[in-house]
């Protein structure tokens, strides 16, 4: 029986060892999009909303740029998400304050530095690339 907790985690009770790495190496391997099998994932200290075209208030293809960040700036897990990556100023899939929170506004990107996407940001108008350099600087691994 497989079992879904309320924190989007997959639990497959009475897997031996050999049946445990089989499951593992097949969500790995899942395509289009593989699951998150390592607990130090990069991508579990990130938060996105599905984004542009899923959203109509969107403006931007947010999943996309969120897996190339969580990767390119090798964040690790923390208490809670480290980056929220919003298709708009409504923040929909964190409603909660973070270090770093992307708007995409128009296929570009504000920064908001400790807070939500409706805050204010510090830096506007910013493109996928600018930012990565950005938050290279500002993420610790």
């Amino acid at each position: 029986m497989i079992r879904l907790t309320p924190w989007r985690t997959v639990l497959i009770p009475g897997l031996d060892e050999a049946g445990g790495k089989q499951i593992d190496a097949a969500l790995i391997s899942a395509w289009p999009s593989p699951w998150i099998t390592d607990p130090v994932d990069p991508r579990l200290s990130v938060v996105a909303c599905s984004g542009a075209p899923a959203c109509h208030r969107a403006t931007t293809a947010v999943q996309a740029d969120a897996a190339r960040l969580s990767t390119m700036l090798a964040l690790r897990p923390a208490a809670g998400p480290v980056l929220h990556v919003s298709g708009c100023r409504k923040g929909c899939a964190h409603g909660q304050a973070v270090p770093l929170t992307l708007v995409g506004r128009a296929g570009r990107y504000d920064l908001v530095r400790n807070g939500k996407a409706a805050d204010r940001p510090a830096l506007t108008d910013m493109t996928i690339e600018s930012l990565a350099a950005v938050l290279e600087r500002e993420c610790v691994s």
